[in-house]
């Protein structure tokens, strides 16, 4: 105390007014990080479409030595439980329902995750994706009091319409892409209408990744579910050009996941759960029997880069519908 007071009156007050700085910007960083971490965990869904399961061979940074499967949860069998398709995962993954191909009623039966998040956290469109060349059929449901004021934003360049939301999603955008991106992007409505031809699914992919990339680094979703198109290539029955779409997917995969782990935005806070939609099995493009008897085996896995979440291995085998409650449990919805 003596010495205090044997100090300068200017002294004292400059060294308060430095330690209250210090303490304020303390206070502020707190307060930010509180915020950050209120707003959420964020989840990034990746459905490969139509990879087969022997040939994990072509995806080596999710499956080779020290690859992603390493870090994370694997599921081998997640078994699909209706005619075994496209549709039917996807309404699983984003519903958490059953789905027939064949009935009267086949469609969306329930509110999607996007719906349900939007309406819990009462979020705007941009904050939830889905991005897909053909998708956007399946993202929300009309009935119950569930509308298109709960659809997220929908990039799926084979369907008519670009999205439920197509000029609020594009306003978000659109400050961030080039010319002749935002050219194409106003354009895709009509000519998805206009010319429906058999779709070149790797070139589809190139613009669609190139989307989530835009939408990831300045719109900041909460919620996105991306579907790597490119697989679907076997269509055409090129050996060689299917081998490169699985090795391209898997590379994009990887850089996805490393953005996600370093990105301060991300960092902390981000799942990454990726599954196969369907085994390109021919068997089961030509069957409808029932798949409960003899189903149609996948593989999934879950990448998360923070510490207080377990991994989700309480049930196995898992079906699609599983997927479903996983990340209705990560976004803790009802």
């Amino acid at each position: 105390m003596k010495l205090l007071n044997a100090l300068p009156q200017r002294n004292l007050a400059l060294a308060a007014l430095v330690l209250s700085m210090l303490l304020l910007s303390a206070l502020v960083i707190s307060a930010l990080f509180a915020r950050r971490r209120d707003e959420g965990k964020i989840v990034i869904v990746v459905a490969l479409s139509g990879v087969s399961n022997r040939d994990k061979i072509y995806l080596p940074h999710i499956f080779g030595k020290g690859g992603l499967a390493s870090e994370g949860a694997l599921y081998r069998d997640i078994k699909s439980l209706d005619f075994e398709f496209h549709m039917p995962t996807l309404t699983a993954v984003l519903t958490g329902k059953r789905y027939d191909k064949f009935s009267a009623a086949a469609g969306v039966k329930g509110p999607t995750l996007f719906q349900l998040l939007r309406k819990k956290n009462s979020l705007p469109a941009d904050k939830t994706w889905m991005i897909g060349a053909w998708h956007t059929r399946f993202t929300y449901y009309e009935k119950d009091g569930w509308g298109e004021d709960t659809a997220p934003c929908n990039i799926c360049p084979l369907v008519q319409e670009f999205s439920r939301n197509f000029e609020n999603c594009r306003k978000s955008l659109e400050p961030h892409l080039e010319d002749g991106e935002r050219e194409l992007v106003a354009a895709l409505p009509d000519l998805m209408e206009k010319d429906r031809v058999y779709p070149q699914w790797d070139a589809i992919e190139d613009f669609q990744y190139g989307m989530l990339w835009k939408i990831l680094k300045f719109v900041r979703p909460a919620l996105v579910c991306y579907v790597f198109s490119a697989p679907e290539v076997a269509h055409f029955g090129a050996w060689s050009r299917y081998v490169a779409a699985l090795r391209e997917s898997d590379e994009r995969i990887y850089n996805l996941w490393n953005y996600l782990k370093t990105d301060p935005y991300y960092r902390g806070r981000t799942i990454l759960a990726i599954y196969v939609d369907h085994e390109r099995n021919a068997y089961y493009m030509h069957n409808n029997e029932n798949l409960s008897v003899n189903p149609s085996v996948a593989w999934g896995l879950v990448l998360k880069n923070f510490r207080d979440l377990g991994w989700p291995r309480d049930k196995a085998p898992l079906t699609h519908q599983d997927v479903f409650t996983m990340v209705s449990k990560w976004l803790d919805l009802p």
